[in-house]
């Protein structure tokens, strides 16, 4: 059977298959990566700790997140140019305006 294809048939499909195996093991330590951070945000929570340092704590893990879900996720990891910048630009202006506010009303 394995005759029956051009060789390079069979080795694009071989590739194909090893990438995509590849993509899934990525795919499922990002899942629990996600996971993990979730309920680490929960028990934060849970705790009843009320500090500047743990609210920013929590924002940056959220950040990370909404970074994990669109590089992996969404695919926005293979966005080449200006769009990848674009995207980056757009988390660090958010985590500077949101961590501001935090920091000027604890004062």
């Amino acid at each position: 059977m394995a005759d029956s294809f051009p060789a390079g048939l069979r080795d694009a499909m071989k590739e194909s298959v090893s990438t995509n195996l590849l993509t899934s093991r990525s795919a499922l330590l990002v899942y629990l990566v996600l996971v993990t951070l979730t309920v680490l945000t929960w028990l934060i929570g849970m705790s009843g700790v009320e500090a500047l340092w743990v609210s920013l704590l929590v924002f940056a893990m959220a950040l990370f997140k909404v970074h994990l879900i669109g590089d992996y996720f969404m695919q926005l990891k293979q966005v080449r140019g200006i769009w990848g910048l674009v995207i980056v630009i757009w988390l660090s202006i958010t985590a500077i305006l949101v961590s501001a506010a935090y920091i000027f009303s604890a004062s």
